[in-house]
């Protein structure tokens, strides 16, 4: 982490607080005569979030899908044309990698406005794209049969999570803030030794690769159980 104030003057003053972090964690070893579990699993598909020796704590878990291809020639991609993999793979885990928070404050007219700001980046989480995976029953690949294999291919389940997940990096603008210091004279009136107006806004941005809602909305203990709204 770091912090500056490259400004400092009676009339301006700026001042900024940087902090980077990465995180890296395996499970060495599980007790004895446990073996590899889930602690997620989802109803229409084998894998989810598991614990298993070797790996990061509460990996993203899949059958992989190998390949696929249209071998009746209707022009239709079924179940039974994708190759799927005979176990679940790790595909990635359900914390960030790295996450960086920036704050910074911009103070004018000797204090007595302030405005701060504040933005989070988070990048290498591995996310299960719920809304997605609602939303294939209405694409072009599902209900068209027009569609190029490929098209279809991207929306079919075929028994496992793996069109689902993704690796996901985000930058958010999380807060905005304008503050205005009353004079003391007119906090005194009041009966205070300072009186201060403030006008707040939080979540007002995103910039992201994924391509559900929103990756941090979460219903689960561990990773992402986003669900469209009602």
């Amino acid at each position: 982490s770091v912090g500056a104030q490259p400004i400092r003057t009676d009339r301006l003053s700026w001042g900024f607080q940087l902090a980077v972090s990465q995180q890296r964690n395996d499970v060495m070893e599980l007790g004895t005569g446990v073996e590899p579990f889930y602690v997620e699993t989802t109803p229409f598909s084998s894998g989810g979030v598991r614990v298993a020796a070797g790996y990061p704590l509460f990996g993203r878990w899949t059958k992989p899908i190998l390949g696929y291809a249209d071998a009746n020639e209707n022009g239709v991609l079924e179940k039974e044309e994708v190759l799927l993999g005979d176990t679940a793979v790790f595909v990635g885990g359900t914390l960030p990698n790295y996450t960086a928070n920036l704050s910074t404050t911009v103070s004018l007219l000797r204090g007595a406005v302030s405005v701060s700001a504040g933005f989070l980046y988070e990048d290498g989480m591995t996310q299960r794209n719920e809304v997605a995976r609602d939303l294939a029953l209405f694409s072009r690949g599902w209900n068209d049969s027009t569609a190029s294999i490929d098209e279809q291919a991207a929306t079919i389940s075929a028994g496992t999570e793996y069109n689902w997940i993704q690796t996901v990096s985000t930058l958010r603008f999380n807060t905005l803030s304008v503050t205005y210091n009353l004079p003391s004279r007119a906090a005194q009136r009041v009966g205070a030794r300072a009186l201060s107006l403030s006008l707040q806004g939080t979540n007002l941005g995103l910039r992201t690769n994924y391509r559900g809602l929103d990756p941090n909305v979460n219903s689960r203990a561990t990773g992402n159980g986003e669900r469209r709204p009602a």
